[in-house]
């Protein structure tokens, strides 16, 4: 679990911790109403290339770090989550317009069904976070480019099981 600067800590929780458990959650049907998801076809084409992207920015992660570039270090691992959480979404049918609706997408369809640990939305949250300061404010880290990279590998592990993309 990535340990974001105090800065960045909400002394609510999560976002996700605070979200009601209801049959189909507020917040998923305000994203469905406002244009945030829309329904699709699933595409397994697309669910492949975005585990492709997703793989790519995963590498190219690995790689700033052993150049000593965090900050692309930390906004690659997010795009690589990024593109998992797109990926997953996809596969059930749906897209997103929003960081956010994407989130809250895969809390309704992975995380409230068993079938993903809600550590791993904890994980993207976070990683958003630490990228929007790398991104925003200029202010990032090893520390921080490392537990984000480290987070996206286990969330390509748990995705490509998901989407039968071993």
């Amino acid at each position: 679990m990535m340990i974001l600067p105090s800065s960045l800590r909400s002394s609510r929780g999560s976002f996700f911790s605070r979200m009601p458990m209801t049959d189909q959650s507020p917040d998923f049907k305000r994203c469905l109403q406002r244009g945030g998801l829309t329904r699709i076809n699933s595409d397994p084409r697309i669910v492949a290339k975005e585990m492709l992207v997703a793989r790519q920015d995963l590498s190219e992660g690995e790689a700033s770090i052993e150049r000593g570039s965090f900050k692309w270090a930390t906004v690659q691992a997010y795009y690589a989550m990024f593109h998992i959480a797109k990926a997953l979404v996809y596969q059930s049918g749906y897209r997103e317009k929003s960081h956010r609706c994407l989130a809250i997408a895969l809390r309704e369809l992975y995380v409230r069904p068993g079938r993903l640990d809600e550590a791993v939305l904890v994980e993207l949250e976070d990683a958003r976070a630490l990228r929007e300061e790398a991104d925003y404010r200029g202010s990032f880290s090893e520390t921080a480019a490392r537990q984000s990279v480290s987070a996206a590998q286990r969330f390509v592990s748990y995705a490509a099981k998901l989407t039968n993309q071993n």
